[in-house]
């Protein structure tokens, strides 16, 4: 093999690790893969709330184009041992009216509205009107802690 087909494969190599996400150096190097967001979305401000917080604030992104309305009736739900979801009782009441979705929307959901929390993993969920027959949720991932 020549000197120069061994360079090009050298540089092809180092391009498809690259590629890949693997680099050299040393134990402590980290690869960070950014996880690919859905155009339509629920975001939390923070991933991590406590016993004593009043609100968990969110935000709807719509990066579609399209418009969607929103029910504006939060599903909560707590993770279990197993990694299965489990239902909140939710003590407030919902006029069931939808809301139309904006690019960035704005809101919040009320801890008083659960009663008896405690710490865990939390989901939760918006339904979002695709069109008259399509509806889908939205959800988002927090934890509450101590």
């Amino acid at each position: 093999m020549s000197d120069w087909s061994k360079g090009l494969m050298v540089f092809l190599l180092s391009c498809s690790l690259l590629g890949c996400g693997i680099s050299g150096g040393n134990s402590n190097d980290t690869v960070v893969q950014q996880e690919e967001k859905a155009p339509l979305r629920l975001e939390m401000t923070q991933t991590q709330y406590t016993l004593e917080d009043k609100e968990w604030e969110w935000q709807i992104i719509n990066e579609t184009g399209e418009d969607y309305s929103m029910l504006y009736a939060p599903l909560l739900e707590q993770q279990k041992f197993d990694g299965s979801w489990q239902e909140v009782l939710c003590q407030a009441g919902f006029c069931g009216m939808e809301d139309p979705v904006q690019e960035v929307m704005p809101g919040s959901a009320l801890a008083e509205w659960y009663p008896g929390l405690q710490p865990g993993v939390y989901r939760l969920s918006y339904r979002i009107s695709i069109d008259t027959e399509t509806k889908e949720y939205i959800s988002a991932q927090f934890e509450i802690v101590e």
